[in-house]
């Protein structure tokens, strides 16, 4: 393995001892419950579905092209009208691609797309209204980057999850004199990952994540040759090269500047640590930016390489991971919420004039009710809410947004509270920890009045322990997945004063549950899912020395559990749990990595499985999402799916 996968397993591990997610077994008692009853991983579908609606998602790149700006919006390459930089529009989109965008570079009336693990995609964009798919290449890895030199284009191809290894990792050399078939000339495996890629004349230079700078000779494409490196103090996460001066965003220390001149032996010439963590870096008129995720942009003048300085700190609220820039207009790909556009001012210091809502990430959706043929929902995306009207076919509409305290993990509606008044339901969150600067936010459930204009009022907030993720509603009882705090039990008769009853709590950290039959909720633990049938706490007792009682409330006590049994499926996550007519349906959550970005795996499949069957072997796979699905609701026969970076899904009964 190379040496980035290793540092990379290890942030992974650091990152879920970080939140509390529980890697151990489960104790012996359940393991002994669960022989013999497991998974499939053959498909059987037992319904067929077809994409209704896809709508929304990350933005992890931009590119500007006059007053149009071409960004990647979940699986699609969008267009966006920003002559009016006020009001920016979206004009064009193109088809939903089989991966979350993850690059986008053009090269006259061609648009190279990078869709993660979906490949390499060319579009012809001579028409902005309608984006149109050419030809495609499937690279087997994730497209990091793109560099275009004539008709050969150069992909930074890093790998992808296959369920056993890494695989993919490569510097490929495509022929795209044919854009509608493109062809491999050469693949080369560097010693680290490949995030990013610049050509200059017959040298490629290569930033190999853990593996530092590598610089191939090209000059015949068929054989690069690695002819020289240079290793860096953190993971090199992309390179810009202009004239005998290579820029790197190192991933911990920030801009890199080196001398390339002997490509054999580059030089340093100058270093500044920039804010956050670098990721990549565009140069216009010796003005390097670095995009910092949740640091912003690094503004830093580098007209005297050997000593760079920070002109400005662009600190919008959110996550980007792109920049680029046309002469006054500096166009930022927020992942959590959209396109943000910046313009430098008179005075230097450069002011937002524009924002482009793509919902970002996606973590939860809840429907409300349907509405002159719409669906009303709830969606829990960018870690803040927002409510919509979505209709069955063409784009749902943003009613409005509201930002939260603590990050958004998702969301349910309490149905048992007819509406009366004017107010619609009681809209139940998930909060997460956020770091707010000096200290993390209180983990918990924070309760909502929605009214018929589909606005939000807060009514009341209970704190937990645990780091909240998934919840569901059924019967006045709110079931939250509270990771390491286990299954918590809310009373919800009153919203204005929720009350914990009861918690379950094993050796697993709970990570998404969905509410069953007659007290009966599925409960995914990573790998398993157990049905648990929840009964009456269990009398007090005194606690085992050094235990501590995971709740706010002494009186709560440890449901008594009547029934586990675990269905399993190995090595990967079952999320996105939703029950309905003894059908449960769930995915198999794929390899996100925090360091890099986006879906790292081979795996991402809606299943369901008819829950009142015994043997538990008929999981059929329904659906293959562009995202990593997080949550699903259902209304009739239609799953209204929050796919992650994939934006929201709409899947309808009866497809061909």
């Amino acid at each position: 393995m190379k040496r980035f996968g290793l540092v990379l397993i290890v942030a992974m591990l650091s990152v879920a001892g970080l939140f509390g997610l529980s890697l151990h077994l489960a104790p012996a008692a359940v393991v002994a419950d669960i022989a013999g009853a497991s998974l499939p991983d053959e498909k059987a579908p037992a319904n067929k579905v077809s994409l209704s609606t896809q709508f929304g998602g990350a933005m992890y790149d931009v590119a500007e092209q006059g007053s149009y700006v071409y960004a990647g919006v979940g699986p699609r390459l969008v267009v966006i009208d920003t002559s009016q930089p006020e009001n920016p529009t979206q004009v064009g989109r193109s088809e939903v691609l089989p991966g979350v965008v993850s690059r986008v570079v053009l090269d006259k009336d061609q648009a190279f797309v990078g869709a993660g693990g979906g490949g390499l995609h060319v579009f012809d964009i001579s028409e902005v209204q309608q984006p149109l798919l050419v030809g495609s290449y499937d690279t087997g890895g994730f497209v990091s980057d793109i560099a275009i030199a004539g008709a050969l284009a150069y992909v930074a191809n890093s790998p992808v999850w296959d369920g056993t290894t890494w695989t993919g990792s490569s510097l490929q050399v495509l022929d795209i004199g044919n854009p509608a078939s493109p062809a491999l000339l050469a693949s080369y495996d560097t010693a680290g990952w490949e995030m990013g890629v610049a050509e200059s004349g017959d040298t490629a230079y290569v930033a190999d994540g853990d593996g530092g700078v590598r610089v191939l000779d090209v000059s015949d494409p068929a054989t690069p040759q690695e002819v020289g490196h240079y290793m860096t103090a953190g993971p090199a996460m992309d390179v810009v090269v202009v004239d005998d001066t290579l820029y790197v965003a190192d991933y911990m220390q920030g801009l890199l500047v080196l001398d390339v001149t002997d490509r054999e032996a580059p030089t340093e010439m100058g270093v500044l640590k920039t804010a956050g963590h670098a990721r990549r870096v565009v140069l216009q008129d010796n003005i390097a930016y670095v995009s910092g995720d949740e640091a912003g942009v690094s503004v830093v003048d580098v007209s005297q390489a050997a000593a760079p300085v920070l002109i400005e700190q662009i600190t919008p609220a959110g996550d980007i991971r792109a920049v680029a820039v046309a002469e006054e207009q500096i166009y930022l790909a927020d992942r959590k919420n959209g396109l943000r556009i910046w313009q430098n001012t008179q005075e230097g210091a450069p002011v937002q004039v524009g924002y482009f809502d793509t919902l970002g990430h996606v973590d939860g959706i809840a429907v409300l009710k349907e509405k002159a043929g719409d669906v009303l929902a709830v969606v829990a995306a960018g870690d803040n809410l927002r409510t919509m009207r979505i209709p069955k076919k063409g784009d749902p509409e943003i009613v409005a947004r509201y930002e939260t305290e603590g990050k958004v993990e998702d969301v349910a509606v309490d149905k048992t509270h007819e509406p009366k008044k004017g107010k619609v339901y009681i809209v139940a969150v998930a909060e997460a920890p956020q770091w707010l600067g000096d200290s993390w936010s209180q983990t918990g459930l924070r309760m909502y009045e929605v009214d018929d204009e589909q606005h939000l009022q807060e009514i009341s907030y209970l704190p937990l322990p645990g780091e909240t993720h998934k919840l569901d509603i059924e019967k006045e009882t709110v079931y939250v997945a509270a990771g390491s705090g286990g299954l918590r039990m809310i009373d919800l008769s009153d919203p204005l004063a929720p009350q914990e009853t009861g918690y379950f709590v094993s050796g697993d950290a709970v990570l998404d549950v969905a509410a069953g039959k007659q007290d009966c909720v599925y409960v995914s633990t990573g790998d398993k899912v157990i049905d648990l049938c929840v009964g009456e706490p269990e009398p007090a007792e005194p606690l085992p020395q050094g235990r501590i009682l995971p709740t706010p409330n002494p009186s709560v006590r440890q449901a008594e559990i009547k029934g586990l049994k675990p269905l399993t499926r190995k090595r990967i996550d079952m999320y996105g749990l939703v029950f309905s007519d003894d059908v449960l349906h769930y995915a198999d959550m794929p390899l996100e990595d925090p360091l890099l970005w986006g879906n790292r795996s081979q795996v991402n499949r809606l299943r369901e499985l008819d829950a009142a069957k015994t043997d538990k072997k008929d999981a059929g796979e329904l659906f293959d999402t562009s995202g990593q699905v997080q949550g699903m609701t259902m209304l009739a026969n239609d799953l209204y799916i929050a796919d992650g970076d994939g934006g929201i899904v709409l899947l309808m009964r009866g497809g061909k």
